[in-house]
Protein backbone atom coordinates (compact mmCIF):
# COMPACT_ATOMS: atom_id res chain seq x y z
CA UNK A 1 0.00 0.00 0.00
CA UNK A 2 1.41 3.40 -0.99
CA UNK A 3 1.57 6.66 0.89
CA UNK A 4 -1.25 9.11 0.52
CA UNK A 5 -1.01 12.87 -0.01
CA UNK A 6 -4.11 14.97 0.47
CA UNK A 7 -4.11 18.44 -1.05
CA UNK A 8 -6.55 21.22 -0.29
CA UNK A 9 -7.21 23.00 -3.60
CA UNK A 10 -7.95 26.72 -3.58
CA UNK A 11 -9.42 28.74 -6.43
CA UNK A 12 -7.06 31.16 -8.14
CA UNK A 13 -9.12 34.04 -6.71
CA UNK A 14 -7.92 33.02 -3.20
CA UNK A 15 -4.42 33.99 -2.09
CA UNK A 16 -2.14 32.12 0.28
CA UNK A 17 -2.36 33.71 3.72
CA UNK A 18 0.45 35.39 5.61
CA UNK A 19 0.54 32.38 7.92
CA UNK A 20 1.42 29.95 5.10
CA UNK A 21 4.63 28.07 5.87
CA UNK A 22 4.79 26.18 2.55
CA UNK A 23 8.01 26.37 0.54
CA UNK A 24 6.38 25.09 -2.65
CA UNK A 25 2.94 25.04 -4.19
CA UNK A 26 1.20 23.07 -6.91
CA UNK A 27 -0.84 25.04 -9.45
CA UNK A 28 -3.13 23.54 -12.10
CA UNK A 29 -4.85 25.01 -15.12
CA UNK A 30 -7.70 24.27 -17.55
CA UNK A 31 -5.39 22.42 -19.94
CA UNK A 32 -4.85 19.64 -17.37
CA UNK A 33 -1.24 20.32 -16.56
CA UNK A 34 0.46 21.46 -13.40
CA UNK A 35 3.52 23.33 -12.18
CA UNK A 36 5.44 23.23 -8.91
CA UNK A 37 6.08 26.85 -7.97
CA UNK A 38 7.13 29.18 -5.15
CA UNK A 39 5.25 32.21 -3.89
CA UNK A 40 6.54 35.77 -4.20
CA UNK A 41 5.72 37.85 -1.15
CA UNK A 42 5.80 41.64 -0.70
CA UNK A 43 7.77 43.21 2.17
CA UNK A 44 4.41 43.67 3.92
CA UNK A 45 3.95 39.87 3.87
CA UNK A 46 1.18 39.96 1.27
CA UNK A 47 1.15 37.38 -1.52
CA UNK A 48 1.97 38.81 -4.97
CA UNK A 49 2.15 35.85 -7.40
CA UNK A 50 3.72 32.46 -8.04
CA UNK A 51 6.92 31.78 -10.00
CA UNK A 52 8.37 28.58 -11.39
CA UNK A 53 9.61 26.65 -14.39
CA UNK A 54 7.33 26.05 -17.37
CA UNK A 55 8.64 24.45 -20.57
CA UNK A 56 12.24 25.36 -19.77
CA UNK A 57 11.58 29.00 -18.87
CA UNK A 58 11.20 30.61 -15.46
CA UNK A 59 7.72 32.16 -15.50
CA UNK A 60 5.47 34.38 -13.40
CA UNK A 61 2.03 32.91 -12.74
CA UNK A 62 -0.70 35.42 -11.99
CA UNK A 63 -4.24 34.16 -11.20
CA UNK A 64 -5.27 34.34 -14.87
CA UNK A 65 -2.65 31.64 -15.64
CA UNK A 66 -3.86 28.96 -13.20
CA UNK A 67 -7.17 27.59 -11.99
CA UNK A 68 -6.27 26.06 -8.62
CA UNK A 69 -3.37 26.07 -6.16
CA UNK A 70 -2.42 23.92 -3.18
CA UNK A 71 0.33 24.01 -0.57
CA UNK A 72 2.82 21.17 -0.84
CA UNK A 73 4.19 19.74 2.40
CA UNK A 74 7.71 20.93 3.19
CA UNK A 75 10.37 18.43 2.20
CA UNK A 76 8.13 16.65 -0.32
CA UNK A 77 10.27 17.42 -3.38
Amino acid sequence: MGNELQLHLHLSSEKPGKSSKADQYLITNNEAYYNVVVSVIAESGDFLYFQGWDNGQYETFTPDRYQYWAELPNGLL
